[in-house]
């Protein structure tokens, strides 16, 4: 499984034939080389979007209330020896 996601991860540097065709030149034949690119692609990009929008959401939300302290502040100041 590492192995399979590392060889994935480096295929981001090559375009999606020339992933497949890496797969291929290791062994796996031409549909399962497609459907592993493929779903490595499509993990790759839906992770971080999903993340990234429920950060949005919760950003927008904290965005219209506004800022309460919870208590007065504190200072802390250091005593002279």
């Amino acid at each position: 499984m590492v192995l399979a996601y590392q060889i994935g991860y480096l295929s981001n540097f090559i375009p999606v034939p020339g992933g497949i065709g890496m797969l291929v030149l290791y062994g796996l034949g031409g549909t399962v080389a497609t459907a592993a690119t493929l779903a490595y692609h499509a993990i790759s990009l839906w992770v971080p979007a999903l993340w990234g929008t429920i950060a949005f959401i919760a950003v927008q939300k904290t965005k219209r209330q506004p800022l309460v302290l919870s208590g007065p502040a504190v200072e802390v100041r250091a005593e002279p020896r």
